[in-house]
């Protein structure tokens, strides 16, 4: 007679599960005590329980918080989730292996496991708000194109990392980074601090954003200060919130066309930016997108109508000692639109700023850097118009012939 479907905690070997045999599905849990697990731990990727076999598919919140004792876990690829809190605390575990089976890693899993210093995400999806905060001994981590979302405080406290990798730029700007905009307060970001990005081995100075990208999403590059100079594509339409806040490497941003909206805060603390280039097709500019960009002395605008900029968008970046570059026709229009009226110099765009095209130089070619009209790297000039950076950073467009 087959045994009657068992649902409840039971320990198997020296673990505790919350077993299901109608289900078949096994969850790793803890006793009503903290800190019995110790040691080495090896989780299977399935139990037998009362004749049933049942796989173990996750680990419960707080199975082994708080086990000061515990050295290693060994997480099966049967596991799809680990969940809140569940590894918080355990002081003396250095290293996990988070297998290809692991989506989502809930809020705090891993907090407070302060001598973990190798992480391997391998295929997660989601990782929860605080869950590697305060995980000291990190000093980088490679976020895998399989992450979709980071959530609020999710590597806050983590003051030796200064690495974040990643393999692909256009997978990095499609996750969503969940914060609270308009904060100044730190811990309300995903990385606790300044950052330098990794695409495999090589640092991301010279960012060149994807063709066909549309949107850039919040908080998206906030905090990284490996960034010295962006290429946005010709697909783009939206900057996100806070998507490039405090990069104190970047001196110039050239808006591309198709462009309508720039959020709020998104080029806030952007502390050596001086230069701005904004497109025709501007529509609106958000609060403090770019205050205390302290450095700031030029800004190119060349939509014919006012772009709608809250009055906080420049706030604090000491627009009264900078120079606005409008079309002629707007002159004036500018000059009696707030915030645009805040800077100390507003002037027409000269005959070259308006086509944004100039002959090549006599610069060697290569100090420079060339780009096709959708953004696409290039080794040498072609014929026509080409994007050009030029080794103090500039970008422009110049016509080869």
């Amino acid at each position: 007679m087959a045994a009657w479907p068992f649902t409840g905690m039971d320990k198997v070997g020296d673990i505790w599960y919350n077993i299901n045999t109608k289900a078949k599905t096994a969850e790793v849990t803890k006793k009503s005590t903290y800190g019995q697990y110790s040691g080495d731990v090896v989780i299977p990727s399935s139990i037998e329980y009362e004749g049933v076999e049942c796989v173990v598919n996750s680990i419960a919140k707080d199975a082994f918080y708080y086990c000061d004792k515990l050295t290693s876990v060994l997480i099966p690829n049967s596991v799809t989730y680990i969940g809140s809190c569940a590894f918080q605390s355990c002081d003396k575990l250095t290293s996990i292996t988070i297998p290809e089976s692991v989506i989502t890693i809930e809020s705090g899993a891993f907090s407070s496991c302060y001598k973990l210093s190798k992480v391997n995400l391998s295929s997660v999806s989601s990782i929860g708000a605080n869950a590697f905060e305060s995980c000291k001994s990190l000093t980088s981590i490679v976020i895998p194109e399989s992450v979709k979302t980071i959530n609020p405080n999710a590597f806050h406290g983590c003051a030796n990392l200064d690495s974040v990798i990643i393999s692909d730029i256009g997978a990095w700007c499609n996750i969503q980074f969940t914060g609270r905009a308009g904060s100044a307060v730190l811990n309300q970001y995903s990385f606790y601090k300044t950052y330098r990005l990794f695409k495999g081995e090589y640092e991301v100075k010279d960012l060149i954003i994807p063709e066909g990208l549309k949107t850039i999403h919040s908080f998206t590059f906030s905090n990284c200060k490996s960034i010295t100079t962006i290429t946005f594509p010709a697909s783009l339409e939206q900057i996100g919130m806070n998507s490039f806040e405090n990069c104190e490497g970047i001196r110039e941003v050239v808006i591309s066309e198709n462009i309508t909206k720039i959020a709020a805060d998104a080029f806030w603390k952007c502390a050596n930016l001086n230069k701005v280039i904004l497109p025709t097709t501007l529509k609106s500019i958000g609060s403090l997108a770019f205050a205390e960009c302290t450095e700031l002395s030029d800004v190119y605008c060349y939509a014919t109508e006012c772009p709608d900029a809250n009055n906080r968008a420049f706030q604090n970046s000491d627009v009264k000692y900078a120079t606005l570059h409008v079309p002629a026709s707007s002159l004036e229009l500018y000059k009696s639109t707030s915030p645009w009226n805040e800077f100390g110099n507003i002037v027409a765009l000269t005959e070259e700023d308006e086509t944004g095209i100039s002959a090549a130089t006599e610069e060697p070619t290569e100090q420079k850097q060339f780009f096709s009209l959708d953004g696409k790297r290039i080794c040498n000039p072609q014929k026509g118009v080409n994007i050009v950076r030029m080794p103090n950073g500039r970008t422009k467009k110049e016509m080869i012939k």
